[in-house]
């Protein structure tokens, strides 16, 4: 009898000293200290979900705020959570998403976290002395702060991950010249010989770049999203302007 294949677990706890928590939890801390001062005293945990896919509609969950409950603080005790951020970890680790983007979707999701108030007006305290929370819904289906922070809101990222997801999954092949006029028709002009010298896989990575870049505002910078091997061979062959033409 064929052993039967172990249920996969889309859950990753990101620790605090790995390589990913110490830059993840320092951008968490400083977004608490400048924006959620409400919040600050809470215990945050950081978490990838491996899991999550495009929905019929090709909608993709890139974050998630959870609150725990009254029965998983009473568990943990001392070492509970109060809340736990899920982050899609596809999307964020891929090379085209943006800093920007992502801290805009950390910055949103604490958003989520509130503290709970009472009839009186004052955060509301468990028979144990502890503050309580809940998730605060959407402000007009997006944090204005959000928009004013960062320049964009979070569906305009959202359409962003839903590209990215239908570029990456085309499978076609990527031709040399085909490539080369696409990188030149947004101000990307890299040599022929260059292309030929990248692998598959960087040409793809061109490829969708190309097919995101072609969908920014004119006189966009190449430099804010631009792959680092295409970027260093405009670099040895610069063009004449840093933009995407108008």
């Amino acid at each position: 009898m064929a052993k039967k294949k172990a249920k996969a677990i889309p859950y990753r706890l990101i620790h605090p000293t790995s390589g990913d928590g110490v830059r993840l939890y320092a951008w968490l801390l400083e977004l608490l200290e400048a924006h959620h001062e409400d919040v600050l005293e809470a215990r945050f945990a950081l978490a990838w979900h491996t899991g999550w896919t495009p929905d019929d509609d090709g909608h993709l969950m890139l974050g998630q705020c959870r609150k725990s409950s009254d029965l998983e603080r009473e568990i943990q005790d001392a070492a509970a959570y109060d809340f736990v951020i899920l982050l899609n970890q596809n999307f964020w680790e891929d090379e085209l998403v943006t800093d920007t983007q992502r801290r805009a979707i950390l910055d949103h999701e604490l958003c989520h976290a509130a503290v709970k108030l009472g009839a009186d007006g004052h955060p509301a305290i468990d028979e144990r002395g502890r503050v309580t929370y809940r998730i605060r819904r959407h402000d007009l289906e997006e944090f204005s702060t959000i928009a004013e922070r960062y320049g964009c809101w979070k569906r305009d990222i959202e359409k962003f991950a839903k590209s990215l997801a239908l570029a990456r999954g085309n499978d076609t092949w990527i031709g040399f010249s085909g490539l080369q006029s696409e990188l030149l028709a947004v101000g990307a002009p890299v040599p022929l010989d260059t292309i030929v010298g990248w692998s598959e896989a960087e040409r793809r990575e061109a490829a969708v770049w190309v097919g995101l870049f072609k969908g920014t505002p004119s006189g966009t910078a190449i430099e804010a999203s631009c792959p680092r091997h295409v970027l260093s061979a405009l670099h040895s062959n610069p063009p004449d302007r840093s933009a995407r033409p108008s």
